[in-house]
């Protein structure tokens, strides 16, 4: 008996061993088509990015357009990078997380609609209402003891957080608007960013003197001489 229960546990724990690779290898397989261009090899991989703005709450919450273009195929991906980052005490910890762009519309219906919530729709003392991405990215709206909404935004497969005041979420969707209109009209003046801005100016070109332009140095003035003495000639001897 105890020799069967022995050969049974030697069984299960490959079995289970397998299944927790196989776990995890899901777990790490790219959610969307933007990590699958990110994770490419054997090509070029084109990276176009624009920032749009970052959040300064407690945490920071930045939002990209992004344009992923293979360079042999032609193939192209776009969507955005949200970014988050966390101080926790001598360090900061921070993650990203990609949205493909037939993702946008969606999350914007569903900020839209976790903004609107509040304790009127729950039935119990405390609430959460939020939004999840295909690549990791959970917007939540939740009640705190002081009565008024808050936000956590969370980013990445191992969560950071940044959190926002309820009306800082409508910049957060501003952010995301101003990336889609980057990625819908990608020759805008909005697209190039601080480089449309801040055009970059050559410096002014000086051309080189020619031998015949080029003027002597001239030469250091002789030093005169003080006149001696006619009356005595001889320099009197040092006392």
């Amino acid at each position: 008996m105890i020799r069967t229960a022995f050969a049974l546990i030697l069984m299960t724990v490959p079995a289970t061993a397998q299944s927790v690779a196989e776990r995890s290898q899901i777990d790490n397989a790219p959610k969307t088509q933007l990590e699958v261009f990110n994770e490419s090899s054997g090509a070029v991989i084109i990276k176009e990015y624009t920032e749009t703005g970052i959040i300064r709450s407690t945490g920071t919450v930045a939002v990209t357009a992004v344009i992923f273009r293979n360079a042999g195929t032609g193939a192209e991906s776009k969507g955005l990078i949200i970014e988050t980052k966390q101080p926790t005490g001598y360090s900061t910890r921070d993650a990203r997380s990609f949205i493909d762009y037939d993702e946008i519309d969606g999350m914007l219906s569903g900020i839209d609609y976790i903004a609107a919530t509040d304790l009127s729709i729950a039935k119990l003392a405390n609430f959460e209402a939020s939004f999840r991405s295909r690549g990791n990215v959970k917007i939540v709206v939740f009640n705190q003891t002081t009565g008024k909404n808050a936000v956590a935004i969370e980013v990445g497969s191992v969560s950071v957080s940044a959190f926002l005041k309820i009306e800082e979420l409508a910049k957060f969707r501003e952010l995301i608007v101003a990336a889609k209109n980057i990625l819908d009209n990608p020759n805008s003046t909005a697209a190039k960013g601080d480089r449309a801005r801040k055009p970059i100016v050559a410096p002014p070109v000086i051309a080189a003197e020619t031998p015949s332009q080029q003027k002597p140095s001239p030469l250091p003035a002789a030093k005169k001489k003080p006149a001696a003495d006619s009356a005595n000639p001889f320099p009197k001897p040092k006392s």
